[in-house]
This record gives structure tokens, C-alpha cells and sequence, in this order.
């Protein structure tokens, strides 16, 4: 090899470091910004993941004050079914004593018609007993 040729070749050696550098230095910019893109994508990440337990909280929350509503509810309507089966009883009661009233009304009118009808046949016996004892015995 001769002078000329070393240099020539030390001159592509040197033109190929030149691009290569560049290249290496253009793939470092490459790195940083994808460095900062997934230093972006993580702080987004971080955001909905915060949000997102922030939601669940909300839910867990919203679940607790379901349950607790829907306890106070099906108590209420155990009540009002205790109510409904103690008004039942109450109504069945007061049915049964209206009845036997009812009863004792139509003894009652039958014993008030049955003593008007026997005063009344007692009358005309009153009236003539009277008359008699007015008159006096006759002479």
C-alpha cells in the first residue's frame, strides 16, 4: 500500500467517524425524546392511576351508603309488614266485636219490641182494673 492509499483510506476512516458520530449523536437526541415521552407517559399514567383509585374510592363509598340505604329500607318495610299484620289483627277484633254489637242490637230491639207488645197487651188489663176500682163495687 502506498502512501497515497493509506491516506485516502485514513480520510474514509475519518469521513465514516464524522457519520458515525452524527449518527450517534442524532440517535441520542432520539433517546432523549423518547426519555422524555416516557417520562411523559408515566406522569400520565401516575395522574389516572390517581384518579382512578380516586374513582374507586368514590364507588366503595357510594356502595357503603347503598348498603346502608337499602338496610334502612328493607327494615322500614319489615316494620310497616309488622304494622300491616298488627292493623290486621286489630281490624279482625274490632270486626268480630261490631258483629257481636250487631247481635246484641237485634236481642235488644227484639226484647224492646216484644216488651212494648206485652205492655200493650197489658193495657187494656190496666184500663179496665182501673175502671173497676173507680166504680167501686157496686150496691
Amino acid at each position: 500500500m502506498t502512501n497515497e492509499d493509506i491516506e485516502r483510506n485514513l480520510k474514509i476512516v475519518a469521513e465514516n467517524q464524522a457519520k458515525h458520530s452524527e449518527d450517534i449523536k442524532q440517535i441520542d437526541e432520539n433517546i432523549a425524546v423518547l426519555n422524555q415521552t416516557m417520562n411523559a407517559l408515566a406522569k400520565i399514567q401516575r395522574e389516572h392511576g390517581e384518579r382512578f383509585d380516586a374513582h374507586i374510592a368514590k364507588i366503595d363509598r357510594f356502595e357503603i351508603r347503598f348498603d346502608q340505604q337499602l338496610n334502612f329500607l328493607n327494615s322500614l318495610l319489615n316494620h310497616f309488614i309488622e304494622t300491616a299484620k298488627r292493623t290486621n289483627g286489630r281490624l279482625d277484633r274490632i270486626e268480630a266485636n261490631i258483629e257481636r254489637l250487631s247481635e246484641a242490637q237485634i236481642k235488644t230491639d227484639e226484647q224492646i219490641r216484644a216488651l212494648a207488645q206485652s205492655s200493650l197487651k197489658a193495657e187494656p188489663t190496666k184500663r179496665a182494673r182501673k175502671s173497676t176500682k173507680k166504680s167501686g163495687p157496686t150496691k
